[in-house]
C-alpha cells in the first residue's frame, strides 16, 4: 500500500540535493584494481566477471581465502586504499558479496573492515562452516570513529583455520561503499532467495520508530525534506510502504522476517529499500538495491 501523507509531504517540500558520495574510489572494480593495493594469503586473487546481485555479471574481486602452508591462524588477504574521513560522524559501510561452495566445508570466508588500523565492521556468517551452494548477500553496518584526515581502509578477507585449494569456497566482493549516512540503515542479512524468508535488519537510534519503503527505481538525484536529516532517494511515482518497526531501546537494532513467494517472475528485478526514522531528530537513511535471487 502507499503512504499518501508521506508522498504529498515529499512532493510539496522536497528540493534537489545530490546524494552523499562514496569515499571509496572504484568500489565496483569497473577499472579493475585502479586505486586499490592488495596482498596477503589466498589463492588466485583477481578481477573476474560474476553476478553478485542477480541482475547480470559485472567486474568483481575474487579469491580463494586461506593460507598457503598450514600454519593457523593464517593471515588475511587485504584490499586497501587511502581515503579522507571525518571523526565522530556516522558512516555506513556496505558491499555485495558472494560465496560459492562446491562442497560442504568447515569454514567459509570471513571479512573484517579496518579504518586507520581500527576494526569497525566484521562479517562472520560462515565462521563455523558452509554448505554446498551459492550465497549472495549485501553486508552492511554503521559506525563512527575518532580517526581524521587521510587514513587507509583495509578490507581483510580471511579463512584463518585452513589452507586454500580448489575445494575452498570461492569469495567475491563488489560495489564497496563507504559514505556519511543518516539513520536508519535497512538491509537484508543472509540470502535474498525466492521461496524463503528475508531477514530484514534495521539499525538506527535506540527506541526510534522506523518506516520502511520500497520502489523499483530511484530519483536521478536525491531529495531533501525540511526537518529531516538525510536524503530521499526512492522515485515517488512507484514508492510503496512496506512496514513499521520500533528499534530496540538499548541497541538501536531490529529484525523482521519477510516471507517471499516462490515466483520466478520476481527474479532479475531491481528493488530498492529505504528507511525513515521518526525520533526527536527525524532522518532518512540511504537506499539500497536488494533484489531477489534463486
Amino acid at each position: 500500500m502507499r503512504s499518501p501523507l508521506l508522498l504529498v509531504g515529499i512532493a510539496a517540500l522536497v528540493s534537489p540535493l545530490f546524494a552523499q558520495s562514496n569515499v571509496i574510489k572504484n568500489g565496483d572494480f569497473e577499472n579493475k584494481m585502479t586505486n586499490w593495493t592488495a596482498g596477503g594469503e589466498g589463492g588466485t586473487p583477481g578481477i573476474v566477471s560474476a553476478d553478485l546481485k542477480g541482475l547480470g555479471k559485472s567486474n568483481a574481486f575474487s579469491i580463494f581465502p586461506g593460507g598457503k602452508v598450514f600454519n593457523p591462524p593464517h593471515k588475511p588477504y587485504i584490499l586497501k586504499q587511502s581515503i579522507i574521513i571525518i571523526p565522530k560522524i556516522e558512516y555506513e559501510f556496505s558491499a555485495d558479496v558472494m560465496s560459492v561452495a562446491s562442497g560442504n566445508n568447515a569454514q567459509g570466508p570471513l571479512i573484517e573492515v579496518k579504518i586507520g588500523g581500527v576494526s569497525v565492521f566484521k562479517w562472520t556468517r560462515f565462521v563455523a562452516g558452509i554448505k554446498t551452494g551459492t550465497y549472495r548477500e549485501m553486508i552492511a553496518g554503521r559506525f563512527s570513529q575518532a580517526k581524521a584526515g587521510k587514513v587507509d581502509i583495509e578490507i581483510e578477507i580471511q579463512r584463518p583455520k585452513f589452507i586454500y585449494n580448489t575445494r575452498t569456497p570461492r569469495f567475491y566482493i563488489d560495489n564497496i561503499k563507504l559514505a556519511i549516512s543518516a539513520r536508519p540503515s535497512v538491509f537484508i542479512a543472509g540470502d535474498r532467495k525466492i521461496g524463503g524468508n528475508l531477514a530484514l535488519r534495521l539499525q538506527g537510534t535506540p527506541g526510534a520508530a522506523v518506516g520502511v519503503f520500497i520502489a523499483p527505481k530511484l530519483f536521478p538525484a536525491a531529495l531533501t525534506i525540511p526537518g529531516f536529516k538525510g536524503k530521499w532517494e526512492l522515485h515517488l511515482s512507484s514508492v510503496g510502504f512496506l512496514l513499521a518497526k520500533a528499534l530496540d531501546a538499548k541497541t538501536g537494532l531490529a529484525s523482521v522476517s519477510l516471507p517471499v513467494p516462490n515466483d520466478k517472475n520476481l527474479l532479475g528485478k531491481a528493488l530498492y529499500w529505504e528507511g525513515v526514522e521518526i525520533s526527536t531528530n527525524p532522518s532518512i537513511g540511504p537506499a539500497h538495491n536488494l533484489n531477489l535471487t534463486n
